[in-house]
């Protein structure tokens, strides 16, 4: 029989395994013997080879390159403060990292999962821990964390609105 028609070279995520290749054909390590290779065998770039058993006789192999696709992570300040006006909220809008494609995440397990992404409006919570994915042709980078510090702008402070005495101190100040 001939050998199965693959595409001659073949870009992956990063941590792709054999399941992630056409299912289709069997894949080998060898141009010729050895054991087909396992579903759950982790991908390194270089070569491999696609092979069809039927009726207990083995076609010729077909070669396969196979090239990675790595996300870079997301960069940024990985502590970072917003401020906000009397009355706002601060969002996941309101974070900033570079990178390509961003999604967010509550926790560092999902963002390795790709699971429970944060909508843009979603309130963030200070002192909390946020997780940053880029996305590039479907492959995921490492999540980035960033832990937000929310704080009420100078300019809401009514400072002028304080009353305090007595004045001059001697053992305790009184403010209203």
């Amino acid at each position: 029989s001939d050998a199965p028609s693959v595409t001659a070279s073949q870009e992956v995520c990063e941590g792709s395994t054999i399941a992630d290749l056409s299912a289709d054909v069997q894949w080998y390590a060898e141009a010729e013997g050895g054991m087909a290779l396992s579903g759950d065998t982790v991908l390194e770039a270089g070569v491999y080879y696609a092979g069809l058993t039927s009726n207990g006789c083995d076609s010729p192999r077909a070669m396969v390159e196979i090239n990675f696709t790595v996300v870079s992570a997301p960069e940024g300040d990985a502590t970072q403060e917003i401020f906000i006006s009397s009355g706002e909220t601060a969002t996941v809008s309101d974070i900033v990292v570079s990178g390509s494609n961003i999604v967010w995440y509550a926790t560092e397990a999902d963002a390795l999962a790709g699971t429970n992404p944060l909508s843009a409006d979603t309130e963030l919570v200070s002192g909390a821990t946020y997780y940053a994915v880029a996305f590039e042709n479907g492959c995921a980078s490492t999540p980035f964390a960033v832990t937000i510090e929310i704080f009420l702008s100078l300019n809401d402070m009514l400072f002028g609105s304080f009353n305090y005495y007595p004045n001059p101190v001697v053992d305790v100040l009184n403010i209203s």
